[in-house]
């Protein structure tokens, strides 16, 4: 009964510390950028548009004005 007692306690410990021997909580770090993102080239409103815009602009100022 001792020897199995034993063993038993031999391989619990024996699991215990070979299960956290390698632990890596963080990624490598990557020092360069793999990916490369193109951005558009801007474009200019129209007029139509920048008058939308202003009134919209217009109507928000009108709005907040009173508080």
């Amino acid at each position: 009964m001792k020897a199995i007692k034993y063993i038993l306690s031999t391989v619990c410990l024996i699991v215990v510390f070979c299960s956290c021997s390698k632990e890596d909580e963080v990624p490598p770090y990557q020092k360069t950028l793999t990916s490369n993102y193109v951005i558009p080239a801007p474009v200019p409103l129209s007029s139509e548009e920048r008058a939308w815009l202003n009134d919209l602009r217009d109507e928000y100022n009108n709005a907040i004005q009173g508080q």
